[in-house]
């Protein structure tokens, strides 16, 4: 495919992977053709939008540590533990299928099918796509179509991956007040508190009916991302803290104070199912507020 002028095809490190490297007056980003996964993303004079570890890992079959992979077509850890946690979206190799620049906004498009490897793990017919609108802020809409004979249910989660300069002076506001599910806690159901989220300890939020609009702010920064996704109705809020973040291996050792994920999707009771020959959009924008 020819690609349009700010748009490079690129190695990522030394394990044959490839990326796609965008530059224009708006912004700068990096994308991974595996997982069609968004890396970096920085508009030109803000903040970077997006938290990449200084470890991340990039290899075939694994997931790099940032950014905003895509989790489908399950959420979580599922009951079968052969199964990968998370889906196996994110793990795989997506098709280019257009590159376009309107401008200095640029737009890229990918496909993922079912196959022979899939179908094993998840015995359904699909075509998933995630298209990318990457200007001053960032648009993600994954595109899920049945292409089974039967309904299928699914689930999933984009797992963004956001930067700040001191979790313990961040907060996370437009939650306030939602029942939510603490897997730290044992999946006990407890409430969120006035005032925003704020980080103390290891959290693991999984918000459902979630109202799809949310604020980070980082106070020590001065600086806000805002997140909007109308289409997702699940929201979830984690930050490893130095325990787990040393368990992980690929978050750098003090990986834990630069980052928080608050994730969009649907899940749990929000999961989606569509009929035979069905198909749902599902957008996620974020922007430097």
């Amino acid at each position: 495919m020819q690609l349009p002028a700010g748009i490079t095809e690129i190695p990522l490190g030394e394990n044959g992977l490839r990326g796609l490297k965008v530059d224009t007056p708006l912004c700068s980003a990096l994308l991974s053709l595996q997982g069609a996964h968004l890396l970096q993303f920085q508009a030109t004079g803000k903040a970077p939008l997006l938290w990449l570890s200084e470890d991340a890992i990039f290899k075939a079959g694994k997931s790099a540590r940032g950014g905003i992979p895509l989790c489908f077509p399950w959420f979580g850890t599922p009951a079968d533990k052969d199964k990968p946690a998370h889906g196996f979206a994110r793990h795989r190799l997506w098709t280019l299928t257009a590159a376009r620049r309107d401008g200095d906004i640029v737009t890229l498009e990918l496909e993922l099918q079912d196959d022979s490897s899939t179908r094993p793990l998840w015995p359904h017919a699909f075509l998933a796509r995630q298209t990318l609108v990457l200007g001053q802020d960032i648009s993600v809409t994954l595109s899920v179509e049945n292409r089974d004979t039967n309904p299928f249910t699914f689930t999933f989660a984009q797992h963004s991956y956001f930067p700040t300069s001191d979790i313990q002076r961040t907060r996370v506001e437009g939650l306030e007040g939602r029942p939510y599910f603490d897997a730290t806690q044992d999946w006990k159901i407890l409430e969120s508190e006035a005032g925003g989220i704020r980080f103390a300890a290891e959290t693991d939020r999984v918000y459902e009916g979630a109202g799809g609009h949310y604020r980070i702010v980082d106070e020590a920064a001065n600086t806000t991302i805002v997140i909007a996704s109308d289409d997702c109705h699940s929201a979830i809020v984690w930050n490893p803290w130095p325990e787990k973040n040393a368990r992980l291996g690929d978050m750098g050792a003090e990986g834990w104070r630069g980052m928080l994920c608050v994730e969009s999707g649907n899940t749990g009771s929000d999961a989606i199912t569509l009929a035979a020959g069905e198909q749902r959009c599902f957008t996620l924008k974020l922007a430097n507020g």
